[in-house]
């Protein structure tokens, strides 16, 4: 008797939904319209991007040790810095890496933990025991290891009218900074240059006639290289603060720095050569254009990272829009050109997906249209397909799932799924008005006969792909926009062979003639 109860409520307010949609249909229209105009506001704001964006909970933990060998890193960093964050919860495995002057620690943590909570447990965890590494060791770096930071969506070759030293400088001042600016831009890299590099190299000489140790000279450099607050002062009731600026400001400077020796007190320029030089470049970027035919070596490299949520076509079209202003700035002595951006390959992956999304609607009205031979019926079962696709966009927006080629493939793959409903609800409408039920009638006793069997088929897809899109780990992420996107585009043509489908059957299709009805003997 329960059981009898619950399927007639649910027939019930199934019931009621079909005879609204038929004797209320300015409700109905304006409902779908709604969808309608919402699904296409999200489809416009979406994030484009080829693939799912991977969320996969790794921290990484790094430290400089300059100097150490690969047995101190590991006795007196890494192996602390292990046992300390051993004891975070949900760790699945951590590798760590001890090599000449660096410390790297990877930090797996299981699927589903919060990658922001990981970050900062691991920070904690490490700034406890910062202050008992070796005096010449660096401050721990902690970040979370991104993969759509790890891919660049864009590289750019930076040349111009200027000295290494100069263009390396402009780079990582001036066109660096800009382009971080950009929204979306989650990080930018520039590859090894001309760094400026103030040089001083003591005689030979001096040091073994006056035994003087190179990191005491060092010491005395940098401490008089400071920059340091001194306290306040208080003058007519007002506190203003002290600082010494002790930063060097010219070569003539660093050489009279006061140099301490056991034959007395010397300048730094009597004990060295101090002069203004560059950095020793391991790695080179030269630029070859091969349709120019030039060859430039005074070049730099610009890896740019996007954001994990960010739009990676909006992140390149708004690099490539800031690019010609940032050349004008420099007086035009500086000239980017862009060798390689991701937002061409991804427009065109989106673009061809959609295209087919659009020929299989137009080939499937096509195949309905060959089969019923009637074109009042072709528009009232094709008029699910794009409402079914549009609508899905606006959930889409609210799962935070991106257009993307999985996305795509997922609606185009619900396409045929999407008519099964109206159809087999439109054919039962027939039948009804062939056997002379008017129109109106037709529509509601039809739609009614077959709601469970179309609640039933439908149900069988959700059944199948919701537990897709709900694995868990990379794969789960990368399956579930296609897994989801077929859910939601089914439920959508379910609420449209419910609605839309009698409404409009009631409306554009004229009642049949009545069948007639022989009696056997």
């Amino acid at each position: 008797m329960q059981r009898g109860t619950s399927v007639h409520s649910n027939l019930g307010a199934s019931s009621h939904i079909v005879d609204l949609s038929i004797k209320r249909p300015v409700t109905i229209l304006m409902g779908c319209l709604a969808l309608i105009i919402f699904g296409l506001l999200a489809y416009f704001t979406l994030p484009v991007s080829l693939l799912p964006d991977i969320a996969v909970p790794v921290v990484s933990v790094q430290t400089i040790y300059g100097g150490a060998s690969p047995q101190s890193i590991e006795t007196q960093i890494t192996k602390r810095i292990e046992d300390q964050i051993f004891s975070i919860g949900e760790i699945d495995s951590i590798t760590s890496y001890s090599m000449d002057s660096v410390s790297m620690i990877i930090i797996r943590f299981k699927d589903g933990k919060d990658e922001n909570l990981a970050v900062q447990e691991v920070k904690d965890k490490v700034d406890a025991i910062a202050a008992d590494f070796p005096a010449g060791a660096g401050k721990p770096v902690v970040s979370k290891v991104d993969l759509a930071s790890a891919m660049p969506v864009m590289e750019i070759i930076i040349e111009g009218d200027m000295s290494g030293t100069e263009l390396y400088e402009y780079a990582s001042t001036v066109v660096k900074d800009q382009l971080s600016q950009v929204t979306g831009v989650g990080n930018v890299e520039l590859s090894v240059g001309e760094e400026r590099e103030i040089r001083v190299e003591l005689h030979s000489t001096s040091v073994f006639e006056r035994f003087l140790p190179v990191e005491q000279i060092a010491g005395i450099i940098a401490r008089a290289n400071l920059e340091v607050p001194s306290g306040n002062l208080v003058f007519d009731n007002q506190d203003i603060p002290v600082r010494f600026k002790g930063e060097f400001s010219s070569i003539e400077e660093i050489e009279d720095i006061d140099i301490p020796t056991r034959a007395g007190v010397f300048k730094l320029r009597q004990l060295a050569d101090v002069f203004d030089s560059q950095t020793h470049v391991r790695e080179k970027t030269i630029f070859l254009d091969k349709e120019a035919g030039g060859r430039n070596e005074n070049a730099l490299l610009l890896r740019i990272a996007k954001n994990p949520t960010a739009n990676s076509v909006s992140v390149v079209d708004g690099i490539i829009k800031l690019l010609p202003r940032i050349e004008r700035n420099s007086g035009n002595r500086v000239r980017l050109n862009v060798i390689r951006e991701d937002a061409g390959f991804v427009r065109n992956s989106v673009n061809d997906t959609l295209s087919n999304l659009v020929l299989g609607i137009v080939l499937t009205g096509l195949v309905l249209l060959f089969f019923l031979h009637d074109w009042r019926s072709t528009i009232i079962i094709a008029v699910s397909m794009p409402f079914s696709i549009i609508s899905t966009f606006f959930v889409m927006q609210f799962m935070n799932i991106s257009i993307n080629v999985l996305s795509l493939m997922g609606l185009s793959c619900a396409v045929g799924t999407l008519v099964a409903n109206s159809v087999v609800v439109l054919e039962n409408i027939f039948r009804h008005k062939e056997n002379g039920l008017p129109c109106v009638d037709a529509a509601s006793k039809g739609t009614k006969e077959v709601i469970m069997a179309v609640i039933a088929s439908t149900g069988t897809n959700v059944a199948v792909f919701l537990p897709l899109g709900s694995m868990k780990g990379p794969i789960g992420q990368i399956l579930g926009d296609f897994a989801y996107a077929i859910v939601i585009s089914t439920i959508f043509s379910i609420v449209v062979s419910f609605t839309v489908t009698p409404l409009l059957a009631a409306r554009l299709i004229p009642a049949g003639e009545k069948k007639r009805i022989k009696n056997r003997p």
